[in-house]
């Protein structure tokens, strides 16, 4: 699919960003790009990852869809304790990514709607 940014046509050809932790960032990064791959996703299902990761993407010019770690359908949105938790993490998360030129997408769930539909629920 094509899509324009800025008026210059793009198209992305990525990947999901699986490693473990403590696996060395920049090698897989280079690999990635020399693949020619232009975009990772972080999903929500892991963790979030570390400087190493963002620093590579950066200097190597690879973009990053970074999920929250949302990725399940249950949470409990009504207690307050939880969401402010959640707002604290979020806050972390964005002070910690911003100025990032790789960070393309902050998705705030990920794969919800395709779990209730795949359980018979109506969309949350």
């Amino acid at each position: 699919m094509q899509r324009a940014v800025n008026d210059i046509p793009s198209w992305a050809r990525g990947a999901l960003w699986t490693a473990p932790a403590g696996v060395e960032a920049r090698p897989l990064a280079e690999l990635a790009r020399d693949a020619g791959l232009v975009l990772l996703r972080v999903e929500g299902t892991g963790r979030y990852l570390g400087p190493d990761v963002h620093d590579a993407c950066d200097e190597l010019g690879l973009l990053l869809w970074q999920d929250l770690m949302l990725a399940r359908f249950d949470y409990p949105f009504d207690e307050a304790c939880f969401v402010a938790e959640l707002e604290g993490e979020v806050a972390a998360l964005v002070d910690g990514l911003a100025g990032r030129p790789s960070v393309v997408v902050l998705c705030g769930s990920s794969e919800v709607a395709q779990q209730a539909a795949m359980w018979g629920r109506p969309p949350v």
